[in-house]
Order: C-alpha cells, then sequence, then structure tokens
C-alpha cells in the first residue's frame, strides 16, 4: 500500500514541473521573438531629434528627419509686428547625419527591450545642416525688410522753431537693419536648427542716437527758451527800437551736438541796420534858418556814429542773460540830440550865400554878423555840410601857400577850414568872397570871433548851407 502512495505523490510534481519548463520555453521564445524585431527597430521610448524613432526601423527614422528638414522654416521677427518667413525648402535645406543613426542602433542590445517600458529616452545627435548657399543669399536678398524702398532711416530727436518756440521733435526709430549682421544672425540660426530670431532682441536695427528726452537735448533746448526769452530794446531818445525773442529765435544755431550759438552773421546784420536807421553821421538835414527859410545841408562830419562792437556785444550778453533789458547804445561819434534835429540848440550857423553868420547857444542867440568865406568858384570855395567844432586855440598863425596870417581866436572845423577873426579886413559881407574871398575859412570881425569863442567847445556843430 505504502508503495502506490508514493508513485501517485510523483506524478502530478512531474506535471507541474514539465509545464511550468514549457511556460518558460513559450516565454523565451515571446522574448527572443521581440529581441529579433528589435534587432532592425528601435525601442520603444526612442525619441531621435524630436522623431519618435520606437519601433522604427533606421531607414524609416531617417525618412522622418529629412521630411523633418523640408519642412524647417525659420521665423524673422521684425520691428513693428512684421514677421517673413524663410523655408528650408527654398534653400535647400538638409541634415547630414552620416552614420550616427545606425551606430545609435547598434548600440541598442535587441535583448534589453524590455528597459524601454521602464524610461523613456530622448537622443539628440548632432546634424550637420547642409543648404544653398546661393539660394539662400536670394532669398534673404528678397526680403522686404532690406528693400531700399521700405527701408525707414533712424533720425534723432531734433529741435525746431515754430511758431518763435522751439520744440522738440521726436526721433524716428525707422527700420533700417544692419545687413551685415542679419545676414550672420540668418545663417547662424539655420545652422543651430533654431525656429525663430527676432531682429530687435539681437540689436540688428540701427537706432537713433540721440532720443527726446536725452540730456544733451533737454540742455539745449532750456538754453534756446533762455535765449527766446530776451527782450532787447534800444533807446535812441524818443525812438524806441526793439530786438524780440521772436527775432532772436531765428538768429540761433543748435549743431550736430546739440550745442547751442547765437549766429554771429545776424548779430552783425542788425547791428549794421541800427546804424543805418540811426546814424546820421554826414547826412542831409533839412535845417531852419535864422532868416525863416529850409535849407537842405548836405554832408559834413557831424552826427551820431553808433559803436558797433559795443552794440554787438550788449546784445550777445542781454541774450546770454536771458533777461529784457534796455539798453543806451554806445557810440563812436556822438551828436548833440536824439530827439528832434540832431544838432541840438547849440550850433554855428554859416550862410554861404548871404554871408552871414549866427552863434546859438541853448537856444540863445550870443553873436551874430557879416562873414567872408571861401573865394567862390574856386577850389577854396567853403563846401557845404555840418561839421564838428574840432578845438579852439587862441593866438594861433595859420599858414598856407604864399601866407602867414596870425590870429586871434582860431576855431577848425573841415580840416584847415575853420573860423578866426580877420583884422587885416576892411569889410565883412555882401559879395567880397566872389572875388576876394579866403582860402576856404570863415573870415570874422574881431567882436564876432571873440563872442563866438569865449562861448564855443569843440564838438559844436557848424553848419554851413547855401
Amino acid at each position: 500500500m505504502e508503495t502506490k502512495t508514493t508513485e501517485l505523490r510523483k506524478g502530478p510534481n512531474k506535471k507541474i514541473i514539465l509545464g511550468i519548463l514549457a511556460g518558460v520555453c513559450a516565454l523565451l521564445a515571446i522574448y527572443l521573438g521581440i529581441a529579433f524585431f528589435f534587432t532592425n527597430h528601435f525601442r520603444y521610448g526612442t525619441t531621435i531629434n524630436g522623431v519618435n524613432a520606437s519601433y522604427k526601423t533606421v531607414d524609416e527614422v531617417k525618412k522622418e528627419i529629412t521630411a523633418k528638414a523640408n519642412d524647417y522654416e525659420l521665423k524673422l521677427v521684425e520691428r513693428d509686428g512684421k514677421t517673413e518667413v524663410i523655408k528650408g525648402s527654398d534653400i535647400g535645406y538638409e541634415y547630414e547625419l552620416g552614420n550616427d543613426i545606425e551606430n545609435l542602433k547598434k548600440k541598442q542590445s535587441p535583448y534589453g527591450w524590455i528597459s524601454g517600458f521602464f524610461g523613456k529616452k530622448d537622443i539628440e545627435l548632432k546634424e550637420e545642416v547642409k543648404y544653398d548657399e546661393a539660394a539662400l543669399k536670394g532669398a534673404i536678398d528678397k526680403l522686404d525688410c532690406l528693400k531700399t524702398e521700405n527701408v525707414v532711416e533712424p533720425q534723432n530727436a531734433v529741435l525746431e522753431l515754430k511758431a518763435g518756440e522751439f520744440v522738440i521733435t521726436p526721433e524716428i526709430k525707422g527700420n533700417k537693419l544692419k545687413s551685415e549682421e542679419v545676414s550672420k544672425g540668418i545663417i547662424n540660426s539655420i545652422v543651430n536648427r533654431e525656429q525663430e530670431i527676432k531682429f530687435e532682441e539681437l540689436g540688428y536695427y540701427e537706432n537713433p542716437i540721440v532720443l527726446s528726452d536725452s540730456k544733451e537735448i533737454i540742455d539745449a533746448k532750456a538754453k534756446l527758451d533762455k535765449y527766446t526769452a530776451t527782450n532787447i530794446t534800444f533807446n535812441f531818445g524818443d525812438t524806441k527800437e526793439l530786438l524780440s525773442g521772436a527775432t532772436i529765435s531765428t538768429w540761433l544755431d543748435v549743431d550736430e551736438n546739440y550745442n547751442v550759438a547765437i549766429n554771429e552773421d545776424y548779430i552783425n546784420s542788425y547791428a549794421d541796420s541800427l546804424a543805418a536807421s540811426y546814424n546820421t553821421y554826414g547826412s542831409t538835414r533839412q535845417f531852419s534858418t535864422s532868416l525863416g527859410t529850409t535849407a537842405t545841408v548836405v554832408g559834413g562830419d557831424y552826427g551820431w556814429i553808433l559803436d558797433k562792437e559795443s552794440t554787438i556785444q550788449a546784445i550777445r550778453d542781454a541774450i546770454g542773460s536771458g533777461e529784457s533789458v534796455t539798453i543806451d547804445p554806445s557810440y563812436d561819434q556822438s551828436a548833440a540830440s536824439r530827439t528832434g534835429s540832431d544838432v541840438g540848440n547849440t550850433y554855428v550857423e554859416i550862410n554861404l550865400t548871404t554871408q552871414q553868420v549866427w552863434y546859438y547857444k541853448d537856444g540863445n542867440l550870443i553873436t551874430s554878423g557879416s562873414c567872408v568865406t571861401g573865394t567862390a568858384n574856386t577850389q577854396y570855395a567853403t563846401p557845404q555840410g555840418t561839421y564838428v567844432l574840432k578845438y579852439t586855440e587862441r593866438n594861433a598863425i595859420l599858414r598856407g601857400p604864399g601866407y602867414e596870417s596870425p590870429v586871434s581866436f582860431w576855431m577848425p572845423f573841415n580840416w584847415d577850414i575853420g573860423l578866426h577873426d580877420a583884422i587885416w579886413r576892411g569889410s565883412f559881407g555882401g559879395g567880397i568872397y566872389q572875388y576876394d574871398g579866403s582860402h576856404g575859412c570863415v573870415n570874422l570881425p574881431y567882436s564876432v570871433a571873440e563872442a563866438i569863442f569865449n562861448n564855443i567847445e569843440a564838438g559844436i556843430p557848424v553848419i554851413c548851407y547855401y
């Protein structure tokens, strides 16, 4: 009985063992079969350069990577939201992988296929990019952003005079690109398989240097505003001449470095215009004579002469101060009055026709009398004009061709022509000057010459007229 029991126990154990062996063999067969599949296929979870290589052959992966190269595009992000695209298909774009994919497959043992289910493997192979250089150059040359007709040049902020006021006109950024840098950047992006390039971020644009909030332009505007706030009033007696800030604003220059300067040509021209308007030196005057007539007196050396250099400096100083000022002009030569006639009410009057002399001081007649002037119709005729009395001299000796005459009162007003006593003459006035006149001087009776001499000084006007 015991022997039989032992046989029965051995029978089931054997079957179990055989079943297990059969299962193991089946699994092994499946494993080996799958391993055989992965001999030519990549494991599950394998990604190569962004392409899912799971269960795919080397050729299939290469095909997909090649297709990916054909679909390549580089997006160009330009200023103001504009974009353009360079397509790989237009430039012969492709990858060169050589035997890298084959070598990668060889490194994946087919018997380790199970590990693929326990972790994905992203593999980046170094792709050598190829493209047609001529085609790429052509594509770059065709970009709208580089076409001359589409380029807006950058411009600095500028100071402009508008309605008498300087305003800052903002800069223009424009869209001009640094073409060489753009070309290099595009090539670099293509080689590195980048999908997008942003010109603004990479500094490919030529930008204005001076902006509307730049210190140099702000400082320049402040100086211009200061200068144009100036109003200069020139006091010419009963006449006032205003040089306004509006006019001054047109005289101001701003150079490329935003340095502000006053244009000297304008200041000179303005000073010349003042002189032309207010100088009376040598001018023709309408003179009310002692005989109640009006004489036109031409020439002479009497009158106002504006000191141009002092005037120019006064203008410079006033503009520089930025303040409104009133200026009493300086003169190289002054006259008696800026109100009415510039001869004032102190002067010597000589009527060359009637041969009479009057001397007025502060409007009062000091003396008058007859005289003898230069011989008419000769080189010695006394010239008309309004002259400045040069000086006075007591007991002078007058010398000339063929004569030497001592006088008690000498008062020259036109070079060597002057007023003086002439005791050698027995009479004065009438027509004596027509046949026995002087050498140009005004011969006076002793008493008249003395009266004038004792009440006159250098600078007094002497008016000779016909």
